[in-house]
C-alpha cells in the first residue's frame, strides 16, 4: 500500500485509461491535430468545472511544477517579489527568484509554525505575492479567507499560489488568485511528468509588459502560451498521454461527484487527526485545526526512536509513506490521503499507526 505524498498510489482505473489511450492511437497524433484540439479543448473545460476556473483564464501544461516556478517568475516579476515561507517548498520558491536574479523578500517562519497575518509587512514595491497554500513538507494549509486577508494587504500585486499537493480537493477563489499551479502525480494519482499552469488576464498583461523592455524567457514565454491556449493548442510537443489521463480522472472524479469525494477526503482527515490530538508518542505536527492539510498529514513523535519503530513495523507490512522533510525530519512521518487510497487501506494504515499513540 502506497501513502507517499507523491509520487501517489495510481488511479485505480489508470490501466483502463492507459489502455484505451493506446487503443485510440493517441500516443502518436501531433499537437497540431484535430484530436489533440478536441481533447485539449475537453481537458480544460473539465479543469474549469472542477477548479471553477474563471473562463476568461489561461490553462497551460508543463512538465513540471517546478517548471512553472521559473515561468511564473519570469512572467509576472521584473524585480520584486514578496514570499511566505513556512517550509521546504516555500523556501524553494524563494531560491528560484534568487537564482533569477529577482530581488526577492520574504517573511519565515519556522518550518510547521503558522502565519501571523498582523506580522506580515508586505513591501510597497511588491509586485508579486508568492504563497504555498499546502506546504507539502510539513502540512500547513492556509484556508481561502486567510488568502484573501493576505491579497488585503497589496491589491495591486499579483498573487501566486502553489497548489501542488491540494488542489482539486482545495479550489483557489480566483477573484483573488492571479495565477496558479500544481502537479498530477498527488491528489490526481497519475505518473509524474505533467504541470498545469493557470494564469488571469492581469498576469498576461504583466508579462507583455515585462517583454516589452526585458527578456522573460525563450522558451516558455505567457503571451505565446496563450496564444496557442486559444486555437486548443500548446507551443511545444506536450505530454499527450499525461494530458489524456488526466483527462480520464478529471472525467471520473466528476462522474463520481467529486464534491463527494473531496468530502471523503476531508473527513479521513478530521478523523485522524482526532485520533492523535492527545497522543503523547505520536501527535500532528501542526496545531491549530484550521491549518491542518487534509492532504498531506504530518504526524511528529518527541523521540527518534518511535518513528523508527513506526518505519519498521509499515515495513514488514509492505506499506509505503514519506519520511519528514526538514530539520526536524527524524522526528516526524508525512502521509498522503489522496482519492487513489481506498478507505480500507486507509483503515488498516491508522489501526496500526493507533498502536504507536
Amino acid at each position: 500500500m502506497n501513502f507517499l505524498v507523491g509520487p501517489s498510489e495510481l488511479h485505480p482505473k489508470i490501466n483502463i485509461f492507459w489502455s484505451e489511450f493506446l487503443e485510440k492511437g493517441y500516443g502518436s497524433i501531433s499537437h497540431r491535430s484535430e484530436a489533440f484540439h478536441q481533447l485539449h479543448q475537453e481537458t480544460i473545460q473539465l479543469l474549469q468545472e472542477i477548479l471553477q476556473i474563471p473562463k476568461d483564464f489561461g490553462i497551460f501544461f508543463s512538465g513540471s511544477a517546478s517548471e512553472i516556478w521559473e515561468r511564473i517568475l519570469l512572467n509576472g516579476v521584473n524585480q520584486y517579489s514578496y514570499h511566505l515561507i513556512n517550509g521546504s517548498f516555500s523556501n524553494r520558491f524563494y531560491d528560484y527568484a534568487q537564482w533569477l536574479d529577482k530581488k526577492p523578500s520574504q517573511y519565515q517562519v519556522p518550518f510547521g509554525a503558522i502565519f501571523d497575518l498582523d506580522q506580515i509587512l508586505v513591501p510597497n514595491e511588491s509586485e508579486m505575492l508568492c504563497v504555498t497554500q499546502n506546504e507539502t513538507s510539513t502540512g500547513v494549509w492556509l484556508p481561502s479567507e486567510w488568502i484573501k486577508k493576505l491579497k488585503e494587504k497589496k491589491p495591486d500585486a499579483l498573487l501566486a499560489l502553489d497548489i501542488v499537493s491540494s488542489a482539486p480537493v482545495f479550489v483557489p477563489d480566483f477573484n483573488v488568485v492571479d495565477t496558479a499551479f500544481f502537479s498530477v502525480q498527488k491528489v490526481f494519482g497519475l505518473p509524474a511528468g505533467l504541470g498545469v499552469w493557470i494564469a488571469s488576464p492581469k498576469m498576461l498583461e504583466k508579462a507583455k509588459s515585462i517583454k516589452s523592455f526585458k527578456s522573460i524567457g525563450a522558451h516558455h514565454q505567457l503571451d505565446i502560451h496563450w496564444k496557442n491556449f486559444e486555437k486548443n493548442e500548446t507551443y511545444s510537443t506536450p505530454n499527450i498521454l499525461g494530458i489524456f489521463l488526466l483527462n480520464r480522472v478529471l472525467q471520473d472524479f466528476i462522474k463520481n461527484d467529486w464534491n463527494f469525494e473531496s468530502n471523503r477526503i476531508k473527513k479521513r482527515a478530521q478523523d485522524c487527526y482526532e485520533i492523535f490530538e492527545n497522543g503523547k508518542n505520536l501527535y500532528p505536527l501542526v496545531k491549530e485545526k484550521q491549518f491542518r492539510s487534509p492532504t498531506i498529514i504530518v504526524l511528529e513523535s518527541p523521540t527518534e526512536q518511535t518513528i523508527q519503530d513506526i518505519k519498521k513495523k509499515l515495513n514488514e507490512e509492505n506499506i509505503k509513506i514519506s519520511n519528514g522533510y526538514g530539520p526536524k525530519a527524524a522526528f516526524q512521518i508525512r502521509i498522503a490521503n489522496f482519492p487513489s487510497i481506498s478507505d480500507d487501506a486507509w483503515q488498516y494504515l491508522t489501526n496500526i499507526l493507533k498502536t504507536f499513540i
